[in-house]
């Protein structure tokens, strides 16, 4: 086993280097510049030579100083940055986020170029599927679904809703203005998004049109589309 010095000593070193001053790297780690001299001759001990020349002022690196001082510097900063990803959930540098195959397409999948400079090392998957992964087992770390309540597998957040609109090529409907009954709209060919047989309330042409008809409402088509996302 490697035998090293107290993490104490090498923090305090290196603040005292890169100050030139143990009054600075005293302030600095909120201790007495006392107590920043005698860390650095515990460390010279280990060391057997000296890190500083002391006399004359002001404070000198000696050449054993030198070399030790960018080793100890880049290796807290190494710290720093390993610490900062653990803290922000990337222990294994990796994030599985799973959506619908639309959803990923066209929302997650053009920001990634903002999600690469607000977190440059920590990886990303996108997996884009309309089937429900299954987050206990570890097949993904986040999920983006649709859901009309919430799910009671682990905390989770609203992003968004979706609303649907009845909309209309001009070529086939013309620039009517004349209001059509959820009955009226049987002639012409209705386009549809295929939903699962096993969701009763889902957004299909005949459910929305028996809740049309119960409140007794007409529709103007047009050709605007509202994107949900």
């Amino acid at each position: 086993m490697r035998k090293l010095p107290p993490l104490t000593e090498l923090r305090a070193f290196e603040a005292a280097a890169r100050h030139l001053s143990f009054k600075m790297a005293a302030a600095e780690l909120s201790v007495t510049p006392t107590a920043i001299s005698h860390q650095v001759k515990l460390l010279e001990r280990h060391c057997g030579q000296p890190l500083f020349r002391r006399r004359p002022r002001p404070l000198v690196l000696t050449w054993a100083g030198q070399q030790l001082f960018p080793v100890v510097r880049d290796g807290f900063e190494t710290f720093a940055e390993a610490l900062t990803a653990v803290r922000a959930g990337a222990s294994t540098g990796r994030l599985r986020i799973t959506a619908t195959n639309a959803f990923a397409a066209r929302w997650l999948v053009p920001r990634l170029p903002n999600w690469r400079d607000a977190y440059p090392r920590l990886k990303l998957d996108i997996v884009g599927t309309d089937a429900v992964l299954d987050l206990n087992a570890g097949e993904a770390d986040i999920a983006i679904r649709y859901a009309r309540k919430p799910p009671s597998v682990g905390p989770c957040v609203e992003l968004l809703r979706d609303s649907f609109y009845v909309v209309a090529s001009p070529k086939l409907v013309g620039q009517m203005q004349k209001s059509l009954s959820p009955a009226g709209l049987t002639q012409f060919p209705l386009i549809e998004i295929e939903w699962p047989p096993t969701d009763a309330e889902a957004p299909r042409w005949q459910r929305w049109q028996n809740l049309a008809s119960r409140s007794h409402k007409s529709v103007v088509p047009t050709a605007n589309h509202i994107r949900p996302y």
